[in-house]
């Protein structure tokens, strides 16, 4: 069995057993405080889950925090009820956000389990290629097993990790135990997976079928994972017309019933009720309904991870607390203006506002990524350029380590041959490191080296393994360099072949977020002015009926009472408000279809990915405003809606 340094047992100490926890963890912790008894067949259940998912809470916390969180806020409600704190409207939206909640609590393990499950499989392709590389390198189970550890980040990654924690403390003997709990663990989500961890575990049985075993390990999670992406691609053409229909369509064109609604059964609906339902109910539906069907992109190529380096860290935080001030002063302003008189039915002033109020709460959205992309999208794009050109440059130099060149002149070398690529820059780089006297390893990963410069969980992991076998001889290290380039040329060729397949959908996806959803929103608060607008003007003209009630003595008065009790034109919901209900749902929707989109499209590449989500929210909620203006002002030109609110 290998031995594993201090510093690395450290590594995997604070990244497995040390790791923050997560917030549903953390509130399972602050809301358990009171034990509920848990019926054993949920024990049971959660039990499994909590294994599975790495937990480090008890099933009992899982079920007490949410019994307790839903009681609380039931209790609260009564409360609110009871002192007269809250209308009746507002008393059934809350009863109804309780339910939805104590559901989505209490099946929140399984769909995290779910996530896990999809979020893994997006890994094996990695860990197997990761398994593969090393195994090339260095026959030996526990060291390809450390280095998937260290290379996964997501939910596979934690398996490997505890393996490797397993192995630290003497639960494991050896790596192959490690890899039979693991392929047992997926064997069911992944047949191809299981058997390609079987494959490498033979190829340190009988050296002459190492390099077949190896191989078709890899071509067996390619091909699977191909037939996964085509699955996947037919699947989520449901899903999608599910989250058009319930997520955008219904929802907000449902909204123009309410005006109705509101004036014959005003006891029964109030605004803040409105926002409830839409913009928290309505909200954990579609996070639902995205959230088991969005982790299912298998494998992404690209592996850049700027924005965990320290300086962008700092950088972030900083950028998100100037974005963060900068859209509150905004919404003081626009709220300032919106309360500092009576809220009309109709008051331009106060519709603008509220306009106002939404852009202020898309603001921080829009800075935060507009200026992190800003300051890493060039950098960004050179670490993919990298990545991609990775096949290729290892090729080279592996031409000339097979001339007999040692590893320092065939970087040395090679760099001529890379004339026209970005991977020039960088291994130019590390070329001038080593002129001024620095060791390989120590010009790639010491302290100011090249790759926190270039920072990338591919290139870290490959440039690893040239530093470990670049003791070797020559020819040896030239091999090991072409076949770890053909393993990298056929990932490469997959990622591009998942984002064909999975094109079709990431257009979709984009036209409900980019179209459909500002569109919709934005028709639906036109038309609602304009119905609520005709009944005020009905409701003036029923005004001057009165007169005409009062002439017939008692009958007259008596159907005059009741018409005016059955619609009640005072009760109508204003059009800022309306305007604000639906500009915070439209932002929920739009962040919420943005990443389904990005994680469709990018993967792991994050500054993509913010990229995508200023773009999203600034064309987004440019369409919104337009639409809702030209149809505002439209109608304001035919009906002086200023006017019309006075006769209410």
């Amino acid at each position: 069995m290998i031995t594993y340094s201090e510093e690395y047992k450290k590594f995997i100490e604070e990244s497995y057993l040390k790791r923050k926890l997560s917030f549903y963890e953390r509130f399972c912790k602050i809301f358990s405080f009171v034990k509920f008894p848990i019926p054993r067949k949920t024990y049971e259940e959660l039990k499994t889950e909590v294994k599975f998912l790495h937990l480090r809470v008890t099933p009992e916390e899982i079920f007490s925090s949410t019994i307790l969180s839903s009681i609380l806020i039931l209790l609260i409600t009564f409360l609110a009820f009871f002192l007269h704190l809250i209308d009746t409207s507002l008393f059934f939206s809350l009863l109804l956000f309780g339910m939805v909640l104590f559901y989505f609590l209490f099946r929140y393990p399984r769909y995290l389990s779910f996530y896990y499950r999809t979020r893994a499989t997006s890994e094996m392709l990695q860990a197997v290629l990761y398994m593969a590389i090393s195994l090339q390198v260095v026959p030996n189970l526990e060291v390809a097993i450390k280095y998937a550890a260290e290379n996964l980040s997501g939910p596979l990654g934690l398996d490997f990790k505890s393996g490797i924690w397993e192995l630290f403390s003497g639960k494991k003997l050896s790596g192959a135990e490690v890899l039979d709990d693991i392929a047992e663990k997926w064997k069911i989500e992944s047949s191809e997976f299981s058997d390609a961890l079987a494959l490498l575990r033979a190829s340190i049985m009988t050296v002459e079928d190492k390099e077949k075993n190896i191989r078709q390990a890899i071509e067996i999670m390619i091909e699977g994972t191909k037939a996964r992406m085509e699955t996947y691609a037919h699947k989520m053409r449901f899903p999608l017309s599910l989250i058009s229909t319930f997520g955008i369509t219904l929802p907000l064109f449902g909204l123009v019933l309410f005006p109705i609604f509101f004036l014959f059964i005003p006891e029964l609906a109030s605004p803040l009720s409105l926002a409830i339902i839409y913009d928290v109910v309505l909200f954990f539906i579609v996070y639902t309904l995205i959230f088991q069907n969005l982790f299912r992109r298998p494998y992404s190529y690209h592996q850049p991870n700027i924005v965990e380096t320290e300086q962008i860290i700092k950088l972030r935080k900083n950028i998100l607390i100037a974005s963060l001030l900068v859209g509150i002063f905004s919404l003081a302003i626009f709220s300032f203006l919106f309360f500092s008189q009576k809220i009309l039915i109709f008051s331009e002033k106060q519709f603008l506002s509220s306009m106002g109020m939404i852009f202020s709460l898309v603001l921080p959205f829009i800075i935060y990524n507009i200026f992190l992309v800003l300051k890493t999208s060039q950098l960004n794009k050179d670490v993919l350029k990298i990545e991609e050109e990775l096949p290729t440059t290892l090729s080279i130099i592996s031409y000339f380590l097979k001339l007999g060149y040692p590893i320092e002149k065939a970087i040395n070398s090679s760099i001529e041959k890379m004339e026209k690529m970005e991977s020039k820059n960088f291994f130019q780089a590390v070329n001038n490191k080593i002129a001024l006297g620095s060791t390989l390893q120590n010009a790639l990963f010491g302290e100011g080296g090249v790759l926190q410069k270039y920072p990338s969980r591919m290139l870290k992991m490959v440039m690893g393994l040239i530093v470990d076998i670049s003791q070797a001889s020559s020819y040896y290290l030239s091999n090991t360099l072409e076949n770890i380039s053909k393993y990298l040329r056929d990932a490469l060729a997959l990622d591009l072949k998942t984002k064909d397949i999975l094109s079709q959908i990431s257009y979709d996806t984009q036209m409900h977020s980019l179209v459909v959803a500002p569109l919709t929103a934005g028709i639906v608060v036109g038309l609602t002015v304009f119905t609520v607008s005709l009944f005020v003007y009905f409701g003036g003209s029923i005004q001057e009926m009165q007169e005409v009630f009062s002439t017939y003595g008692p009958i007259g008065s008596t159907f005059q009472q009741g018409f005016f009790l059955l619609i009640n034109f005072s009760n109508l919901i204003p059009a800022p408000f309306f305007q604000l209900i639906v500009g915070v749902y439209l932002i929920e929707l739009t962040y919420l279809l943005s990443y389904l989109y990005n994680e469709i499209t990018y993967g792991d590449d994050e500054i993509s990915k913010k990229n995508y989500i200023f773009k999203t929210f600034l064309v987004v909620f440019v369409f919104y405003f337009i639409v809702i203006s030209s149809i505002y002002f439209g109608i304001k030109s035919l009906i002086n809606l200023e006017e019309i609110a006075k006769m209410v």
